[in-house]
């Protein structure tokens, strides 16, 4: 059951993501300190599962920011990508997860959240 729970999240995520979705410009004003566009090799620990995925963000401040989470369990959109401060935060319908990733330098740290429970994400951008 937490196999299956853990799979139907990923793959919400992923196909989520992976979708080419565009978030288009963000409604609220932000203090962009850390630019997100790039590619990001992340590990997202769900109760000691642990799933390998690459996150790919592009776009600018004045036209908005887009991406896509691409794992093993297939593609995932995200939306609503907008940056405050050194915090990187976007929206995974599909899994109705929020996802909040605090990025120094290279490396990012965070949490998803959702209907399905919550989960640790680090990573690195190549």
């Amino acid at each position: 059951m937490v196999t299956r729970t853990v799979s139907t999240l990923w793959i919400a995520l992923v196909a989520s993501a992976c979708a080419s979705a565009s978030a288009g410009p963000s409604s609220e004003p932000a203090d962009h300190h850390v630019d997100p566009a790039g590619t990001y090799d992340l590990v997202v620990d769900m109760n000691g599962m642990l799933i390998s995925a690459t996150l790919e963000i592009t776009g600018n401040v004045r036209e908005g920011w887009s991406g896509t989470i691409e794992s093993d369990a297939g593609p995932a959109s995200v939306a609503r990508v907008r940056v405050d401060g050194h915090q990187l935060v976007f929206h995974v319908p599909e899994a109705q997860a929020r996802v909040e990733l605090h990025v120094n330098g290279k490396t990012v740290e965070g949490e998803m959240t959702g209907g399905m429970g919550a989960a640790k994400i680090t990573g690195e951008k190549r």
